[in-house]
């Protein structure tokens, strides 16, 4: 159902999400499966990932600000300049670490840890 409403253009990928859960319901409750167990559980889950991605966030902005106040932003900026690479290489070093960040986070932390320190670069 998501996949095919987001195929179609009918809803846009976040409105196909709800539509998806709410179909997940509709089939539990069909197949007799929906109880107040598992609705406890499944927001009880929910809870506890929103939570987690939150932390990460958190985490991740609280970074980015001890890099800003700590000077430690300067240091790297310096150092980047000091190094006899061309402008495309240090893109390209950028976009490399980016990837690397990548395979072990979410864009989200991501951004936020690296867009203090790659801005000035840039």
């Amino acid at each position: 159902m998501v996949l095919g409403l987001i195929f179609l253009g009918v809803t846009t990928p976040s409105e196909a999400a709800a539509t998806g859960t709410l179909s997940c319901f509709i089939l539990a409750a069909l197949y007799g499966r929906l109880n107040w167990e598992v609705v406890k559980k499944s927001i009880s889950d929910t809870m506890m990932i929103t939570g987690m991605i939150f932390l990460i966030i958190a985490g991740a902005f609280a970074f980015s600000q001890i890099l800003v106040f700590s000077g430690i932003k300067q240091g790297i900026l310096g150092f980047v300049a000091s190094m006899p690479l061309t402008p495309l290489m240090i893109i390209m070093a950028l976009q490399v670490g980016a990837w690397a960040l990548g395979t072990m986070m979410s864009s989200t932390p991501i951004m936020m840890i690296v867009i203090p320190i790659y801005m000035p670069i840039v």
